[in-house]
């Protein structure tokens, strides 16, 4: 298996818990859910016929488990999709009781050798990985699987000793942007993410969450190896006016 393919690699789904009876639910029965009407916007079309693992984040709503990480996984063994009334039936009355859900189902449920913990803990819905990494990590930032030149470029930006993490997702339009990269200096950021719809490098100005202004720019995975200084230098351009701009205010 090619470690620099992630297509042969994200074979592992993290996916988010932030209340306590769900991740009971979890640890007693190795089941998850996740409502279709994620699918094509969060979450992709074929992520979960492509994961054969699943992790469990869990956010700082936690109390019985370590918040703000991942301390469960295991293999999926079973997918199934049916109406959350079906599969919570003491909760006949929730607004959402008739839509439908992917219902996914671990066995055994497993502890990880040490938690994955989130250095700042930033929101996401979903994360891929693979197996291996999620065993060996320490921390978040640990997970993402890119290509060989998304490895070469984030140890290049983990050497600028910056506030810079891996794989945000970016809310635009009601639909969500996934950043391969996300470069931050006094509360705005820069985003990077890898296209394959652009030729060369493109620039778009996104308001994210809570009406922030991201700079994203997007890059092509060929540019990305054919000319990875050039990349560099527009990602330092870049990281250098926002800097300036937060100096400015």
């Amino acid at each position: 298996m090619n470690s620099s393919d992630p297509k042969q690699t994200r074979d592992t789904l993290v996916a988010v818990v932030s209340n306590d009876a769900d991740l009971e639910r979890f640890r007693q029965r190795g089941t998850y859910r996740i409502p279709t009407r994620t699918i094509g916007r969060s979450l992709g079309r074929t992520t979960l016929d492509e994961s054969h693992y699943l992790a469990l984040y869990q956010t700082a709503s936690i109390t019985n488990g370590i918040a703000g990480a991942i301390e469960l996984w295991g293999e999926i063994v079973e997918r199934t999709v049916a109406p959350r009334r079906q599969i919570l039936p003491d909760q006949p009355d929730h607004p959402a009781a008739d839509e439908l859900y992917h219902l996914l189902t671990v066995h055994p449920v497993e502890q990880l050798p040490q938690p994955v913990v989130a250095l700042n803990r930033r929101r996401f819905a979903f994360l891929r990985t693979s197996r291996e990494r999620l065993l060996a990590a320490a921390t978040l930032d640990d997970l993402p699987v890119g290509t060989a030149a998304e490895e070469r470029l984030w140890r290049e930006i983990q050497g600028w000793s910056i506030d810079a993490h891996r794989h945000l997702l970016l809310p635009r339009d009601g639909v969500v942007m996934e950043l391969s990269m996300a470069l931050f200096a006094n509360g705005r950021g820069i985003g990077v993410v890898m296209d394959d719809n652009v030729q060369d490098a493109r620039i778009e100005v996104v308001e994210g969450g809570d009406d922030a202004l991201w700079k994203v720019i997007h890059f092509a995975p060929a540019q990305l190896e054919d000319d990875f200084t050039g990349c560099v230098h527009q990602i330092e351009s870049l990281y250098a006016e926002l800097r300036s701009r937060a100096v400015e205010q």
